[in-house]
This record gives structure tokens, C-alpha cells and sequence, in this order.
């Protein structure tokens, strides 16, 4: 009676890269500016061989992203802070697959490019509260949209020891897959 063996073999590569770079001016007491440059690269590669069929299957997932930040702030008083700038962005996907047996071979590549603009004021009454309101408009050049991500956060220390907090806020996030 024979004896039949399954052989497999996988292997599994993923490696993250990320930099950034950032530069802070004051330009008065009451006046700052800051800029921020960012790049990240994650690189994702599998094997998958079935070396009793020769079979064998490559998969392969990259995602690329870079952005520049550019922010404005001023400080009307010690208790009111109004900001403002300009972010870009844009982040690249590829997905890629690869089959020996039977023949398939596939490789997407999609960006999306992002332009936004942000502002808002922060009030600080006393070190115990802090107040933010602000929005964010974003452009997906892609699709031709506009997305506003309005920003609450208020906080307020009590009794030493206790923080009430409330947060709201719209968020988006876009990729292409």
C-alpha cells in the first residue's frame, strides 16, 4: 500500500519604512509657523508553492504615501489660538498576484491625490479647560469630492483628580484597493 505526502512551502517577506521631517519658526510672541514633510513605504511579499502539484502562487501588496503639512497659528491672547494650513497627500497601492499553474497573473496600481484645507480656534479659559472647534476640507482629486470633517474636543479637569472630555468629530479615509 504507497503512501502519499503532501509537500508545501511558504515564505512570508514584510518591511515598513518611514520618514519625516519637521521645522517650527516663531515669527513674532504672537505668530508661528510650521511645516512637515512624510513618506512611508510598506512592502508586503508571499510564496505559497505546493511542490506536489508545482503549483505555485505570488502575492505581492505595496503601500506608498507621502504628504507635506503646512500649519499657521496665532495667538491672538494667552486664552484664544486661531490655526490654519494646507496639507497634501497622496498614497499609492499595488496589489499583485502571480499563478503558475494554471496561468493567472494579475497587478492593479491605484493613487489617490488629496488636497486640504484645515482651521480652527482654541480657547483655554484656565489650566483646567481647553476647547477646540475646528474643520478640515478635504479634495479627492480622483473623484472629483469635497469632504468636511468638522472637530469638537472640549475638556475640563475637576476635583484634582477627574477629566471630563468629549470629543466629536467627522473623519474620512480613502484608499484604493
Amino acid at each position: 500500500q504507497g503512501q502519499n505526502t503532501a509537500t508545501r512551502e511558504s515564505s512570508l517577506d514584510q518591511r515598513t519604512f518611514a520618514l519625516g521631517a519637521f521645522y517650527e519658526r516663531e515669527w513674532s510672541e504672537n505668530l508661528s509657523s510650521s511645516i512637515q514633510f512624510y513618506t512611508s513605504n510598506y512592502n508586503l511579499q508571499s510564496i505559497n508553492t505546493d511542490l506536489t502539484f508545482n503549483q505555485s502562487l505570488t502575492q505581492e501588496n505595496q503601500v506608498e504615501e507621502w504628504g507635506v503639512k503646512i500649519k499657521n497659528q496665532y495667538a491672538y491672547n494667552d486664552e484664544l489660538h486661531f490655526y490654519g494650513g494646507y496639507q497634501i497627500n497622496e498614497t499609492g497601492i499595488l496589489n499583485f498576484e502571480n499563478l503558475n499553474f494554471p496561468l493567472f497573473r494579475r497587478s492593479e496600481r491605484e493613487a489617490i491625490f488629496t488636497n486640504s484645507l484645515f482651521s480652527g480656534l482654541e480657547f483655554i479659559p484656565s489650566k483646567k479647560t481647553y476647547l477646540n472647534i475646528g474643520a478640515r476640507f478635504n479634495h479627492i482629486s480622483k473623484f472629483n469630492r469635497v469632504l468636511f470633517e468638522p472637530r469638537l474636543h472640549l475638556s475640563h479637569r475637576f476635583l484634582n483628580y477627574f477629566i471630563f472630555e468629549f470629543q466629536a468629530e467627522v473623519k474620512s479615509q480613502t484608499t484604493s484597493q
